[in-house]
Parts: structure tokens; sequence; C-alpha cells
């Protein structure tokens, strides 16, 4: 994913604006947007992105996650 989908992706998950995205968020839009995805599937991705371990993942965590090229879809399977 390059950075404007990444971007575009924070401002969808970030349901409240707040600019960190807590796991609620994070498991809600898997489940409405990536139905396949198990809620332990989700709580591994969203600890893969919480790099710092506060239980909240902000837009540059996302990007340094999941920027590099393809890396959000390797790991999907």
């Amino acid at each position: 994913m390059n950075t404007s989908d990444l971007e575009q992706l924070f401002k969808e998950i970030d349901t409240n604006h707040s600019g960190r995205v807590n796991l609620r968020e994070f498991k809600l839009y898997m489940k409405n947007h990536e139905g396949v995805f198990s809620e332990k599937a989700a709580e591994k991705y969203f600890d893969q992105a919480d790099l710092n371990d506060d239980h909240l993942i902000t837009l540059e965590e996302l990007k340094s996650a999941f920027g590099s090229k393809d890396k959000l879809s390797d790991n999907r399977s």
C-alpha cells in the first residue's frame, strides 16, 4: 500500500477522528470491510501495527507497519 492508500485507510478506521485507532475501531473495520478476518486475526494485525505497545495505532505506526509494498497483503495468507 502506498502512503495515500494508508492515509485513506486510517481515516476510515479512525471513526472517532482522534488521530489514534483503538482495538475496538480496528476490529469493527476488519469485520465490516475485511469479513474474512477473525477477531484473533484482527488482534494479530493490530498488535503488528501498534509499534510502541500503547494499545493505540497512529497513522505513523500504520505507515511503518504496513507501508512497504504488499506487506499487508502478504500477511493475509
